[in-house]
């Protein structure tokens, strides 16, 4: 972490490893190839321009092996741009650990959100490696170029896929599914 650069050291303030990366990289290695081998959840919040983020990556199993929460930065508070850097620094910590164990895994990974808005805007920049101009004049476009970035540095684009939040508002948390689950 000492090495990265300080906006990205940031993205990492209370980062935990449930295990070490190399039991990390051999529990996800381990996993079948046919099917999801890793998933990651996060998520965003907005509370009068005090934003802060939150992300948990988990086997399909349901074991945790990472989880990460931290402040948000920009000139104006928004849900979006608080949403957009948990999924960001969940982003960057798959091409960093990655990175660290010197590995290229061809994972399946399926990185979920609350944000629909988030994920559409993502997934329309993806297939372009050179941005549209209008594209760049949009609210929160640095946030989003960086997801955008760090996915592509991954061996495999992972499947994106909304959650609906908030699902523990009527149900028990041991009942709700896994996806559900990680939301919380």
């Amino acid at each position: 972490l000492d090495t990265l650069e300080f906006w990205e050291t940031e993205l990492f303030s209370t980062l935990t490893m449930e295990v070490d990366c190399y039991t990390f990289m051999a529990l996800v290695n381990a996993q079948p190839e046919t099917s999801i081998q890793l998933l990651t959840m996060s998520d965003g919040s907005d509370d009068a321009g005090a934003m802060t983020f939150g992300w948990i990556i988990s086997l399909p199993t349901g074991q945790r092996l990472a989880r990460c929460a931290g402040p948000a930065y920009g000139p104006y508070g928004s849900s979006f741009r608080a949403e957009g850097y948990g999924f960001l620094s969940v982003s960057r910590f798959l091409v960093r650990i990655q990175e660290f164990c010197q590995q290229q895994p061809t994972w399946r990974i399926q990185m979920m959100t609350d944000n629909q808005g988030l994920l559409t805007r993502v997934e329309t920049s993806l297939p372009f490696v050179d941005p549209f101009p209008n594209c760049t004049l949009q609210a929160d476009w640095d946030v989003t170029n960086e997801i955008v970035t760090s996915i592509r540095q991954l061996n495999t684009i992972p499947t994106l896929l909304h959650v609906k939040g908030h699902q523990d508002d009527g149900a028990d948390y041991g009942a709700l599914p896994l996806d559900a689950q990680l939301n919380v």
